[in-house]
């Protein structure tokens, strides 16, 4: 051990012998007596007593600076063996403890696995109910359609009755009704009248489309 950095430290701390010794003061006595060794080393021919105090210097460095000269405290067989199982214990308990983590991963990767197959055979089981209204919806529009489409040719078969081959009485008839949707029977026939009168026109034959224009009126009227 070097004893300038001590001096160096010290060298303006006034050292006195105290009689109640205490940390502080043991530590002042041991730079004392430490600065008293040095200075010995270096007279040519020390005394007995002053080889006394020399030799005396390991124990006065010990007492400053307890912890640097001491003597490492090997462990041993014994505290070796139970420190040798104990971190066999915690390596075992680590193993079981990642193997627990594992299993719950993979327990979660198949819960997650069975949750995305549900909710695509939900999707799928919807998208079928879905495809199967609209199949009934079109069903029941095509049928409504054709049911339509029949009665308006009884209506139309019963309304014309001996000229609903005639393709002229067809084509009054669909005047005639588009009219009176908008306005009714009475004005659709005045201007179904007016349309096909003899004296507006002259050149065409109006007798045949006045009899369909009137039986057409009768028959929806007395209806």
């Amino acid at each position: 051990m070097s004893y300038t950095r001590i001096k160096n430290i010290y060298k303006d701390l006034a050292v006195d012998e105290l009689g109640d010794p205490t940390t502080a003061q043991i530590d002042r006595k041991a730079i004392k007596k430490l600065r008293e060794i040095e200075a010995l080393k270096n007279k040519p021919n020390p005394t007995a007593e002053e080889c006394h105090k020399i030799a005396s210097e390991k124990y006065w460095q010990n007492t400053l600076h307890p912890q640097e000269n001491k003597p490492e405290n090997k462990p041993t067989a014994k505290e070796l063996k139970k420190q040798a199982d104990k971190e066999k214990r915690w390596k075992r308990e680590e193993e079981k403890y990642n193997k627990k983590v594992l299993k719950a991963q993979q327990e979660q990767a198949e819960r997650d696995k069975r949750e995305q197959a549900r909710l695509k055979a939900a999707e799928e089981a919807r998208k079928a109910r879905e495809e199967a209204r609209k199949a009934r919806e079109e069903a029941r529009e095509k049928a409504r359609i054709l049911f339509e489409s029949q009665r308006e040719q009884m209506v139309l078969e019963e309304v014309l009755n001996s000229f609903h081959e005639n393709p002229l009485a067809i084509a009054i008839y669909n005047e005639y009704m588009d009219i009176s949707r908008t306005e009714n029977h009475k004005m659709a026939f005045r201007k179904l009248s007016m349309k096909y009168h003899p004296d507006k026109n002259p050149t065409k034959n109006t007798t045949l489309h006045q009899q369909i224009l009137h039986h057409i009126h009768d028959k929806i009227v007395k209806k």
